[in-house]
């Protein structure tokens, strides 16, 4: 069994630590986009932690079984310029040395209507969603079994679009593990094994199947807070006492999913 363990990193103003078996499905946010690309990119093994982030017990970093295996990609970045199979295989066996699957693409592109979302003059003209999609198709045909996704369903719309990316990449039948940097929670509600939240005065890893959070306003009397604002995000740790407390108050207080952090500011 395949391990990801990460132990007493600093990500964002807090550590974390963790063990990570296959085949499992996490998603990562935070409010401030920049700390999901660095913890991404720390796990990619782009970054030296000093063995705080390892795979099978040893270092991500400069690891080269480990980077045979996984695939770091952004969906909001032009990665491919074609649809050319023949091309993409070239090109993909050139530079990344990869394996290219032509007959998974081809049906992908095909089932999410990717060429609905390009024009063709003298090269392809992507739109952003079909710059997505056109991501998402490329990873399904590389074999990879520890996907890290930035950006998983950005400019995605239709529910004709989200649904077969968020199924394919949640899939554990395909991959051992997929970290998904995430851009938006709630597409993925019910689909996530773990929930990394960096927010900004801890990082915690929610079970959303078992957990839920509160959403508070006032600043009395909180605990494990995540993210301030006008209504605040804490993990829910409240017993009866102090939530008779805030009805006397007339604070508002709600429990929710861990997907519907997005609502609250």
């Amino acid at each position: 069994m395949d391990t990801v363990a990460i132990n007493n990193l600093i990500v964002g103003k807090s550590a974390i630590s963790a063990v990570f078996n296959e085949p499992l499905v996490v998603g990562v946010y935070a409010r401030n986009y920049r700390l999901v690309d660095e913890f991404l990119d720390a796990l990619a093994g782009l970054n030296p932690t000093q063995g705080k982030i390892t795979y099978n017990n040893e270092d991500v970093f400069d690891n080269a079984n480990y980077f045979q295996k996984r695939l770091l990609f952004n969906f909001a970045k032009p990665c491919v310029s074609t649809l050319r199979t023949n091309y993409l295989k070239d090109q993909i066996a050139t530079n990344w040395e990869l394996t290219f699957d032509e007959n998974k693409f081809k049906k992908l592109v095909k089932e999410l209507s990717i060429r609905s979302e390009v024009s063709i003059d003298y090269h392809y003209c992507f739109t952003k969603a079909g710059n997505t999609l056109t991501n998402y198709a490329t990873v399904k045909a590389l074999d990879k079994s520890l996907l890290l996704i930035k950006n998983p369903t950005v400019h995605l719309n239709s529910f004709e679009q989200i649904d077969p990316v968020v199924s394919g990449l949640t899939d554990k039948n395909a991959s051992s593990f997929v970290f998904l940097g995430m851009e938006n929670l709630k597409n993925f509600a019910g689909k996530l094994d773990y929930v990394i939240l960096i927010g900004n005065e801890q990082t915690v890893i929610v079970n959303p199947k078992l957990e839920k959070m509160m959403a508070v306003s006032g600043e009395e009397n909180l605990q494990e807070v995540v993210f301030r604002g006008e209504v605040n995000i804490t993990r829910d740790v409240y017993d009866k006492a102090v939530t008779r407390l805030w009805d006397k108050q007339k604070r508002s207080y709600q429990r929710i999913s861990v997907f519907d952090i997005e609502v609250f500011r």
